[in-house]
This record gives C-alpha cells, structure tokens and sequence, in this order.
C-alpha cells in the first residue's frame, strides 16, 4: 500500500472522529494496544483474524488483565458492556469509514455502541477506495476464508465468493458501516502490512 493512501485514509478517519495511528511494526502497535488496555476495568473482544495472528489475546491473559471471552452466547452479550473491546474490520475506506459484515451482529454491535472504548486493528490491506469496494473486499475475500476457516457449509466456502446464500451456516447476517462515532470512543491502530482476512 502506498504511503499516500495510508496518509489519506488516516486523515480522513481523524476527520471523521475516529483516532488512528499508523505502525510500521505489528510489535510496536501490539505494545500501544497492551499500554492502552493497563487501565482497565473490563475487556473483550470480537472475532477476528488480525487479533489472533498478533496474540493480542494471549498477551492479555498471560498479564491477567480482566479479560472476557465471546465464544458463548452469554459473553458475547456481555462483551457489549465491556469498558474496552478489540476487534478489527473487515474494511477501511479511505474517505475514513468502516465497512463490516456480521454472522451474529454481536462485533457490529459493540463497534456501533455499547463499550465505553473500541480498538481496531488493521493490516494496510483492509484499506479500500469506498464502500463499494469495502463490501466487494468482503464478499471476495474476508467472508469465504473466514467460512472456510469456520468450516461453514456455504458456497462462499468452496467457490471463494459469496453469492448471498440462504444456508443455515451464514455468515453474513448484519451489516455496518460507521461513518462517524462519538468522538474518543473508536481507535483504530493501522499496521503497514498484511494482515487477516
């Protein structure tokens, strides 16, 4: 990804009350995140790839913050009134704002309201022009590997496209685009590589 539209991207999601920061090493953005989370009274998280391939999660627990998983139905819902949640999106445009497809709306939810602060992290290569391209990224890319991964019985999972089955496994159920939150509420910690889906 080129620098001037990292720069763009950055500038227009300050723009649009979001905080961002850019990271040219997933460490130090790993840090950030750790020193940002020292605080904290609670915290949870969504599903995500990008999360998981920087061991955001691992990190926490082995410094006993008080973490909250979202694997159960009942920690998802209570995942909505953590005072810190980390998740990632499924796009970034680079008119600053983020696109994201749901299965259970539970990410969606806590990136929309709900926890007092959310932490985004993204690889460069969730950065896309607009919206449109934001829900092609996600209906070419990040919604069939994530329903492989998740071993779901959809098309999406052995063409590579989503063509908006009807399948009991769906994972696209909800969808979201933030344009402006509340100010000081959604920081998004941008990393100049690949990462996720």
């Amino acid at each position: 990804m080129n620098a001037d539209t990292i720069n763009e991207t950055i500038k227009n999601l300050e723009i649009n009350n979001f905080t961002a920061h850019l990271f040219h090493k997933k460490e130090d953005a790993v840090e950030e995140i750790l020193n940002k989370l020292k605080p904290a009274k609670s915290i949870s998280r969504g599903g995500s790839v990008t999360v998981d391939e920087l061991g955001i999660i691992d990190k926490i627990k082995e410094r006993s913050m008080p973490f909250r998983d979202y694997i159960k139905m009942d920690d998802r819902l209570a995942s909505l009134t953590a005072e810190y949640y980390i998740t990632s999106s499924n796009a970034i445009t680079k008119d600053g704002k983020l696109v994201n497809i749901d299965g259970f709306g539970n990410r969606v939810s806590a990136i929309s309201c709900g926890p007092k602060k959310v932490l985004i992290v993204a690889g460069t290569n969730k950065i896309v022009n607009d919206t449109h391209e934001g829900f092609r990224r996600i209906k070419e890319i990040a919604a069939p590997l994530n329903a492989k991964r998740l071993k779901k019985n959809t098309p999406c999972a052995e063409s590579g496209v989503c063509d908006d089955c009807d399948s009991d496994d769906r994972i696209c159920r909800v969808t979201s685009i933030v344009t402006k939150p509340y100010k000081d509420r959604v920081t998004i910690y941008l990393i100049d590589e690949k990462l996720g889906y």
